[in-house]
């Protein structure tokens, strides 16, 4: 998937779309500046700040191949970020090793490696960039270091090959479109300490089945399940005061569990007709409250 306005876009179905570096103006610089080092063969571009140092937009040529591993050091200091645009558009790369130290990885990075199979994230990191790995169409997994609290937007956006997620433990907030468009994603079970699910946030994950909320769970974002017909039983937990608009419109709902009974406000047209309503115990409940339309 090459950076493109995505063609499954629909009227109704306001979803992000992905438009090229070049088209939205903020591409990386030809030629990035910086200091040089060459390692394993790979002419390094990075800038020192505060002591450490920060791979540089376009630091790896679009024809490197393989497998890629990230120096611990450049010019004598510890690499301690990955900057926006640095991989971006590494079309050959299967495999892309980040050492311990690395806290950030910046917008854009990895962006549309169509190639990339495999990224090794180091427990360091605490910050993901939107757009990290958007377009990442070889991607099959995702093991989210534990001390990363909030997953931002589009970051697996159109990763169409991803199975499975590794969640951190940390977690609080999945961005909006983190996951859309992730096609042979099959089950998501969110860890422990997620708050929101942002807007689109899973949108048109077409195989997904299995949806597992915690308790803590307060807000679910606009259309944030939409267009997943695979998506046939919901438990809302008991915390959740707050559904977007179209949450889960076009889905395949047939069930859904509202363990807090009423408490929680769902806008009309955010569950597919048909769908059963229940409380915690089994026992039905009206749809929307059973109020005039």
């Amino acid at each position: 998937m090459k950076c493109r306005i995505h063609d499954v876009v629909r009227r109704h179905l306001r979803i992000p779309v992905l438009l090229s570096a070049a088209a939205l103006g903020l591409g990386p610089a030809v030629g990035a500046q910086g200091a040089r080092e060459t390692v394993d063969g790979i002419s390094w571009v990075y800038e020192t700040d505060g002591g450490t140092a920060v791979l540089s937009a376009s630091t790896v040529p679009r024809t490197t191949e393989g497998r890629v591993v990230v120096p611990e050091k450049l010019g004598g200091v510890r690499v301690a970020g990955i900057g926006d645009y640095a991989f971006h558009d590494c079309s050959r790369m299967t495999e892309v090793v980040l050492p311990a130290g690395i806290e950030r990885i910046g917008e854009h990075a990895f962006q549309d490696c169509t190639a990339l199979v495999r990224a090794e994230l180091p427990e360091s990191l605490v910050h993901i960039g939107y757009y990290a790995f958007a377009g990442c169409i070889s991607l099959e997994s995702a093991e989210l270091p534990r001390k990363l609290r909030e997953l931002g937007n589009c970051v697996f956006h159109g990763c169409t090959a991803l199975r499975s997620v590794g969640w951190s433990p940390a977690l609080e907030t999945v961005g909006a479109s983190a996951f859309s468009h992730c096609v042979a994603l099959g089950e998501v079970r969110l860890p422990p300490r997620v708050v929101r699910v942002g807007d689109f946030a899973f949108a048109a994950c077409t195989l997904l089945r299995g949806v597992a909320l915690p308790d803590a769970v307060k807000s679910i974002g606009e259309a944030a399940f939409c267009d997943c017909p695979s998506l046939e039983t919901l438990a809302l937990p008991a915390g959740v005061r707050e559904v977007g608009l179209d949450a889960f419109a076009r889905s395949g709902l047939r069930r859904l569990v509202l363990r807090g009974g009423k408490g929680a406000v769902i806008p009309r047209g955010a569950v597919p007709e048909g769908c059963e309503w229940v409380d915690g115990e089994g026992k039905a409940l009206e749809p929307y409250g059973g109020g005039a339309p």
